[in-house]
């Protein structure tokens, strides 16, 4: 991606420190017992489950390719990564009894506000990735990199259109046409559409949900149709 394209992509996203902080504000403020109730008495269970540390941050990649740490709720054993290869599969045995729950209804995702509130995410946006996945752009999956033209989100275009299983690849088709679309209007169906899909829980790809692509994935693959984009006023 040139550094115009860059820049042009970067102009449609001035709108989102204030629209997330403005959400942010209005969902714990409507829900503020319920959040009360997750901030409190999650990290109490998984303390309580093996004396760990409630928290697990990792390192992704965030707009422009700037490492960050993203922060969730601790879903498995302490010192997992040495036990273990980065990715988890459905059935991990390194996954704590309270890891499976947090995993199954999202809620691990929930300390990711920490990163909204740093600036480092936003709600809506193509789910961070590990720095090795951008390594993508070397194994045949061209424009991988393009994703890191915006904020990095909890959620997003692909999450509510594709499997959760769905390869790299797919997922970037979603991501770019996202990124083309950006605003505060699509934003807002997009957080719409994500409610039913957390509430209904289910399986996830390994990393987060992520899908992982391998060597024999090839370019981007056909474009995404603009009809898959939510319409917005006047569409």
């Amino acid at each position: 991606m040139s550094a115009g394209d860059q820049r042009n992509l970067s102009g449609n996203d001035r709108y989102k420190r204030l629209f997330d902080l403005t959400a942010l504000l209005c969902v714990y403020l409507a829900f503020l017992p319920i959040w009360a109730l997750v901030w409190s008495m999650i990290p109490l269970l998984i303390f309580l489950e093996d004396r760990g540390p409630a928290f697990y941050r990792q390192e992704r990649l965030g707009k422009h390719g700037k490492p960050f740490l993203m922060v969730k709720f601790r879903t498995m054993v302490r010192d997992a990564d040495r036990k273990g290869p980065l990715v988890t599969a459905v059935n991990d045995s390194r996954l704590t009894r309270v890891g499976r729950y947090l995993r199954l209804s999202h809620l691990d995702e929930c300390p990711q506000v920490l990163n909204i509130l740093r600036g480092e995410m936003s709600i809506v946006g193509p789910r961070p990735a590990p720095a090795q996945d951008y390594e993508c752009d070397d194994l045949g999956i061209s424009g991988f990199s393009r994703r890191l033209a915006a904020l990095p989100g909890i959620t997003g275009l692909a999450q509510v259109r594709v499997d959760a299983w769905a390869t790299q690849r797919d997922k970037l088709r979603y991501d770019l046409l996202y990124i083309r679309n950006m605003g505060p209007w699509l934003d807002l169906k997009l957080i719409a559409m994500s409610v039913p899909v957390v509430l209904q829980g289910g399986p996830r790809a390994a990393g987060s949900g992520q899908g992982h692509s391998s060597a024999s994935d090839t370019e981007a693959g056909r474009p995404v149709p603009e009809s898959e984009v939510p319409a917005g006023p006047g569409k």
